[in-house]
């Protein structure tokens, strides 16, 4: 089978650290004009969440707007590119692997062909320096990252671009991803397997039960076993349509 797996707060321990760097920046910020912390942080995390309800394209993740708009509402002379710069080494210095991410990967591996699809970060370089930075290129078969497409999940040609490059048919594929509305609901309508892997969730996401989930993994130790449930179903359905038809081909002949 084909394993696909989201990247931040699936395979890597992101918002936390995320977090941490931007109370960093407000902090900075603040202590530079006088402007205090909650404003700051207010007109971020709004600009913030107006660029990820839309989330349709690759720009919508481009820390370089968000610092735009918001050094444009404070009227602050500040260069945009060295805060962006700043902001991405930082979180790439702190983010780290959810526990025993390579020695699950490695096992899945051994028997499924398994890849990365994430949303850009506004920057192909930035997110493909994080994940190497992290040890994870050796351990996945290919990287594929929103920006060659131009959409961000959930839009289907995310995932399509995926089935394309491997002639994967749907069916012997499966999505792992923190956030179901966004990783797993398109692949689950496309024909794959999904797996909700809850280590990276958000506490509110974890209260809700989603239709197209096909299964719920606590940690990178639960993958294993649910994948090989997976591809045994799918072996044993697959050796079932097999013979009916043969069934049905031999029932034909008989009647000539």
């Amino acid at each position: 089978m084909l394993v696909i797996f989201d990247f931040d707060n699936t395979l890597e321990e992101f918002r936390p650290h995320e977090k941490v760097v931007e109370e960093g920046i407000f902090d900075a910020l603040s202590e530079k004009y006088g402007i205090p912390q909650a404003k700051l942080r207010e007109v971020f995390r709004n600009i913030k969440s107006g660029h990820e309800h839309t989330r349709s394209i690759p720009k919508d993740y481009d820390r370089k707007e968000w610092f735009r708009e918001l050094f444009h509402v404070f009227h602050l002379p500040e260069p945009v590119d060295t805060w962006t710069h700043i902001y991405w080494e930082q979180v790439t210095s702190r983010v780290r692997l959810f526990p025993n991410t390579i020695s699950t990967l490695t096992e899945i591996a051994q028997n499924h062909t398994v890849c990365i699809l994430s949303d850009s970060d506004g920057s192909l370089p930035v997110k493909l320096r994080r994940i190497d930075r992290l040890g994870l290129t050796p351990h996945v078969d290919k990287i594929f990252t929103t920006d060659t497409v131009g959409h961000n999940k959930p839009h289907p040609q995310a995932f399509l671009q995926v089935l394309e490059y491997y002639h994967a048919a749907a069916e012997n594929c499966v999505m792992i991803g923190d956030r179901p509305p966004i990783d797993l609901m398109a692949a689950h309508e496309l024909g794959m397997r999904t797996i909700w892997l809850q280590e990276g969730a958000t506490s509110n996401a974890r209260t809700h039960s989603f239709a197209y989930v096909d299964a719920e993994a606590q940690t990178m130790d639960d993958l294993p076993s649910i994948i090989a449930s997976f591809a045994n179903f799918h072996q044993t359905t697959a050796q079932a349509a097999q013979k009916h038809s043969s069934k049905s081909s031999k029932h034909i002949l008989t009647t000539l």
